[in-house]
């Protein structure tokens, strides 16, 4: 059976022949041979090694089995081999068993699997500890194994204090119109920075800290990136107000705003006329503490918050959205 599986396993590599090199002359007739050649091998051990090779425990010597085989006389020699060229050296013989070669010497693991190799007798070359080696059999003892707290620190390295990474270089205060843009950039601590705009112009406020801009007239538009505790105080906007990256800011809008965004902001108080600011929408997106203020002709205000959770829930083969209300 193992040589009908075999023979069965080679038709794929002789096919594969057939098929690469069916146009060369020759592979055919060579895969035809060595298929005959397998099924006489299938024929002959079957007939003469159905267990394996077989040997005769009580044979004679071999010398006169041979004279017996070939009718007395001595069994033909096999054909000498070949002499090696000239130019090919003869190798070494090899060394006898249990000769080390010459200056090589033993792997440093040798002796550990050595070592390894003793089993059970491995221990035989320890030293046995007796009762009164023992700390929990011996009091005396106790005391000199304590380890103080002077030696446990003696070869701890004290690490290096962290390095304070370096802060920003700090930039130079900036205010200025370039062609139709304001630019009021890195100001710090300023309360008082006053802009006299024009309806066609835009102001774009960045990196200010701590600082109040007051913006007379109708402007375009204003943009507020990256600031902190900085306020806005604008009279009247053409387009929209944008505040962007920024913390703990406020605007104030004395008449009309259309459109108020709001994104990446955390605390922002936005405070519009009841008269003039009803229309204003407000914009927000990953933002949070965000207070609109509707201002009394008083001077009161009432102040409303913008949401910050939803809740989505699937309904009538859709998700919907909706505010997320805390009851309690």
């Amino acid at each position: 059976d193992y040589m009908a599986e075999m023979i069965g396993a080679s038709d794929f590599y002789i096919n594969r022949i057939l098929k690469d090199f069916k146009e060369i002359p020759g592979h055919k007739e060579w895969c035809q041979k060595i298929k005959q050649m397998f099924s006489t091998l299938k024929e002959y051990v079957s007939n003469n090694h159905k267990k394996g090779v077989t040997w005769n425990p009580n044979g004679g010597d071999a010398k006169e089995v041979a004279a017996k085989i070939y009718g007395g006389g001595a069994a033909p020699k096999a054909p000498a081999a070949p002499r090696a060229p000239p130019s090919a050296p003869a190798p070494p013989p090899p060394p006898p068993a249990g000769a080390k070669p010459k200056g090589a010497a033993a792997p440093p693991s040798a002796n550990l699997f050595a070592e390894i190799n003793k089993g059970a007798d491995i221990t035989k070359g320890l030293k046995k500890v007796t009762d009164a080696q023992k700390t929990h059999k011996n009091p005396e003892l106790r005391g000199s194994s304590v380890v103080k707290e002077a030696d446990l620190n003696k070869n701890k390295k004290v690490a290096a204090p962290a390095k304070k990474a370096a802060a920003p270089a700090k930039q130079p205060p900036k205010l200025q119109l370039v062609g139709k843009k304001w630019s009021c950039e890195y100001q710090s601590g300023v309360q008082d920075i006053v802009i006299e705009a024009q309806v066609s112009q835009s102001l774009y406020v960045y990196k200010c800290d701590n600082s109040v801009i007051t913006v007379k007239g109708k402007i375009n538009s204003i943009t507020l990136d990256n600031c902190k505790k900085c306020g806005i105080i604008v009279d009247s906007l053409v387009a929209s107000m944008d505040i962007v990256n920024s913390q703990s800011v406020k605007l104030q809008v004395n008449d009309k705003a259309p459109i108020v965004n709001i994104d990446k902001t955390d605390g922002c108080q936005v405070f519009v006329q009841r008269a003039t600011g009803l229309d204003t929408e407000f914009v927000t997106a990953k933002s949070s503490e965000v207070n609109i203020c509707l201002v009394e002709e008083n001077g009161e205000y009432n102040e409303s918050f913008v949401a910050e959770q939803f809740l989505t829930k699937f309904v009538d083969g859709k998700f919907v959205t909706e505010l997320y209300e805390v009851v309690g």
